[in-house]
């Protein structure tokens, strides 16, 4: 019996040693609007129009550049709103601000919306 007891005892304090720790596993990194888009806008003024959107993560916030026809223009706004996501470019060749609203969360790799209020445009996260 007394063997009983010190065997119970000894299981007891065995279980209720401390263990090495497992480490948890890595949880993947949140995904955002961070990335490289290429973007269609169709049926404007100059045809159908394709780019790259690349927006880039800082602390003090979203930045990037359009690329197009071997141009590549900084942003001068980019960030998220309620729907999505809203970029804007200088396009000095017409002098107008080109405004890119596109629909979707940060975890989506199509985004769709306008351009300049009207033209249609689709965006899809390079891989």
């Amino acid at each position: 019996m007394r063997i009983l007891i010190i065997a119970l005892a000894l299981c007891f304090f065995a279980g209720c040693s401390t263990a090495a720790k497992v480490p948890a596993a890595a949880e993947a990194p949140a995904k955002s609007f961070a990335g490289t888009w290429t973007v269609s806008v169709a049926g404007t003024p100059l045809g159908d129009v394709k780019g790259d959107l690349k927006i880039v993560s800082t602390a003090e916030g979203l930045s990037g550049t359009w690329t197009t026809d071997g141009q590549t223009l900084p942003l001068s706004t980019v960030r998220k709103t309620e729907d999505g996501l809203l970029a804007v470019f200088y396009f000095s060749s017409y002098d107008v601000d080109v405004d890119i609203d596109l629909t979707g969360a940060e975890t989506a790799d199509n985004l769709v919306g306008v351009t300049m209020g009207e033209y249609r445009t689709t965006a899809v996260r390079k891989q």
